[in-house]
């Protein structure tokens, strides 16, 4: 799939992955990355590639809301990151992660008052992002406190940026056995 977004480029590929508990399981965790051209920031300029961010924000929550249980009435943790292709630099995922595609995840998933933390690092096809995640009602809920490490085996090419979103309504197990002591 190559889904063209104007001057800021293409969307190569979307890939999702889940994980439950057990294998009888409904799934806890879920994480979305779009595989998009690396748009040059030089070339499409701040506004386009916030645009860029807030499509992108909408287009992985909804993927992963489409694999995740009811979340109604759960908390949640997210957070986002991106891994920039050899041929870029680490600020040219920073006006596609900040600062619209947060808005457009909270209202995407219809709630969530805290920003989501983020991380970015350039890398090799392959390369690995441990994403962290917090609370999206309460940043020091403890118990929602985690990260996912997400990749794909052949993404970012040079020319590429991989643009990762991660939701979990999975428990910290280690803080709630300790809230329980």
């Amino acid at each position: 799939m190559t889904e063209r977004l104007g001057a800021a480029g293409a969307i190569l590929r979307i890939a999702t992955h889940f994980e439950a508990a057990s294998l009888d399981a409904r799934p806890s965790l879920g994480w979305a990355a779009a595989v998009i051209e690396n748009p040059a920031l030089e070339a499409i300029g701040h506004q386009e590639a916030m645009a860029l961010g807030a499509f992108l924000g909408n287009e992985l929550a909804q993927r992963i809301l489409a694999g995740l249980p009811d979340l109604a009435d759960q908390k949640l943790a997210y957070g986002k990151g991106a891994i920039v292709g050899a041929a870029g630099r680490a600020t040219d995922a920073g006006w596609i992660l900040h600062p619209r595609m947060g808005g457009s995840i909270r209202r995407t998933i219809g709630f969530g008052k805290t920003i989501l933390p983020s991380t970015v690092k350039v890398g090799a096809p392959g390369a690995r992002l441990d994403v962290p995640l917090h609370g999206a009602s309460d940043e020091w809920d403890f118990a929602r406190l985690d990260a996912i490490e997400i990749g794909l085996s052949d993404a970012p090419r040079p020319h590429e940026i991989v643009v990762a979103l991660a939701l979990s309504t999975r428990l910290n197990p280690l803080i709630t056995l300790a809230e329980k002591a």
